[in-house]
């Protein structure tokens, strides 16, 4: 019995020896993989917006958002190459064409992994990469996944993950995409484009998440009572002669603000656009109407009274363009 006993005693001690030793040789050897703990840092949401066109439509417009500390760089830029109504390819649904990348730099340490997501928050639409393996631009990455759209993920309309070849100090991606919007030209559309880089900065790992929204939007109004309301910022649209002559916009002031309205054509051919502000009672308080081709018309303007103010953009010559109203408020 006493011998029995004994033999217990022993076979307990060495097991309590070999446990814990085979199972630190194992976690050496990555046996027992763990997620490290992420701090996540969201950089401001960068905006951009279009009102959606009639025709083909150039765009080249660029958006990006930067977020930037000590000892990391990270970047998401959205090229807007063109706008298609009824894209033939894409079941004669209207189409926008761009492209999308991403680039970082760690100061010490690495970029662990990249993920670039596209989320639909208004109305159904479809995001697809052009080609992606074949085209797309991977400097110091590797595909793991990526997806057209996810029909068992709500809202993910297209994603790409990437991770880090050779635990790299600096990274950059580039693809080429195409925006299939399912509704008629007269209904807004919002979409999110997102990156979100992880990297280990030496002590800790983070991740940096930039998101971009990119609105189009049904066509401005063409009068005080359907005008549409904006704020401050670039807003892109598209006015022609005989269709669409006028765009009318509606934004609230300050009483003592001092602000700026600046009009701006994308692409200019030896035309001009006329700009005018009116206040809250609707009556004309300036207007800009250089009549310069290619000129640049603004308006500066100190604000009488708090209220809803009036924006109208008229093109007085016979032909079409694409403009950008820039809204801003001067610092006194």
């Amino acid at each position: 019995m006493q011998r029995g006993r004994q033999k217990w005693v022993l076979g307990v001690s060495v097991l309590a020896v070999i446990v814990p030793v085979s199972l630190v040789v194992l976690s050496l050897n990555g046996f027992f993989s763990h997620q490290p703990l992420v701090e996540e840092v969201v950089a401001e949401t960068v905006a951009w917006e279009i009102e959606r066109p009639s025709e083909l439509l150039s765009v080249n417009q660029v958006t990006e958002n930067i977020y930037e500390n000590e000892e990391a760089f990270s970047n998401l830029t959205v090229h807007i190459y063109n706008y298609c109504e009824e894209d033939w390819e894409y079941g004669s649904c209207d189409t926008l064409g761009m492209g999308v990348s991403v680039d970082a730099n760690v100061e010490a340490g690495f970029v662990e992994n990249v993920n670039v997501t596209f989320y639909d928050d208004i109305q159904p639409s479809k995001v697809y990469w052009f080609e992606l393996e074949e085209r797309g631009w991977f400097d110091n990455l590797s595909v793991v996944d990526y997806s057209h759209c996810r029909a068992s993920e709500e809202c993910v309309e297209a994603s790409v993950y990437m991770d880090g070849v050779n635990q790299p100090r600096s990274i950059y991606f580039k693809a080429s995409l195409t925006w299939k919007l399912k509704t008629a030209n007269n209904e807004s559309h919002q979409i999110t484009v997102s990156s979100e880089i992880t990297y280990y900065n030496g002590t800790a790992y983070r991740k940096v998440v930039l998101p971009i929204v990119l609105h189009v939007v049904a066509d401005a109004g063409d009068c005080f009572e359907t005008a549409r309301t904006i704020s401050f910022g670039n807003h892109t649209a598209f006015i022609e002669f005989i269709d669409d002559p006028e765009d009318w916009y509606m934004i609230w002031f300050e009483e003592g603000q001092s602000v700026s309205a600046m009009l701006i054509m994308q692409e200019p051919r030896g035309l001009y656009l006329d700009l005018y502000l009116y206040n809250p009672d609707g009556t004309l308080v300036a207007n800009s109407s250089s009549r310069e081709p290619n000129g640049i018309e603004q308006i500066t303007h100190t604000i009488s009274q708090s209220g809803n103010w009036y924006i109208r953009v008229l093109n007085p010559s016979a032909a079409e363009t694409l403009y950008t109203l820039s809204i801003e408020e001067e610092q006194l």
